[in-house]
């Protein structure tokens, strides 16, 4: 018989950190030295899981969180406003694709119901959201830094693909 698996704890959670600047330029400084993503990053989104075994088979917490910059624009010109938006929109754009990688793959083990294919199915929606994050150069491609001029990508394609191919895991 196969063990089975209990899936609690899906939500997702957005942390931020206070950032300070009157121009691109001194937001992009200040993002750079507050920042409390891993490698720099000025966004960021995380999962975390727990497995735990009781009597009944095995038990699964996790969350999403995704981590951004706050900005208060209080004393900003039009001009600031409008690139912060943009920014923080080609953000929300490129974190919404890890989201969607990392629900399809606990949507996924939820489905399925037993532990058999947990593991593999954990470390294809890490594979696949690095490899999202390859493709789009860390949301660089779809226009996620502050005062960029590159014209965004769509990446609705890739992000499909992936996860379909973890749904079909």
């Amino acid at each position: 018989m196969l063990e089975s698996v209990d899936i609690i704890g899906f939500y997702d959670r957005i942390a931020s950190y206070q950032v300070y600047g009157k121009t691109v330029k001194e937001l992009d400084r200040n993002m750079r030295e507050r920042t409390i993503c891993p490698d720099g990053h000025y966004s960021y989104t995380l999962w975390h899981y727990y497995n735990f075994r009781n009597n009944r088979g095995r038990l699964l917490v996790y969350q999403i969180v995704m981590i951004r910059p706050k900005w208060n624009k209080k004393g900003s010109t039009k001009d600031v406003e409008q690139e912060w938006d943009r920014y923080m929109k080609a953000t929300d754009i490129h974190e919404q694709g890890h989201l969607m990688i990392f629900r399809a793959g606990f949507n996924r083990i939820k489905q399925i119901g037993h532990v058999d294919k947990i593991d593999n199915i954990l470390q294809l929606a890490q594979h696949s959201s690095n490899r999202y994050d390859a493709e789009t150069d860390h949301g660089a491609l779809q226009g996620d830094r502050i005062g960029s001029t590159v014209t965004p990508k769509d990446f609705t394609g890739l992000i499909n693909s992936l996860v379909s191919e973890i749904e079909r895991a």
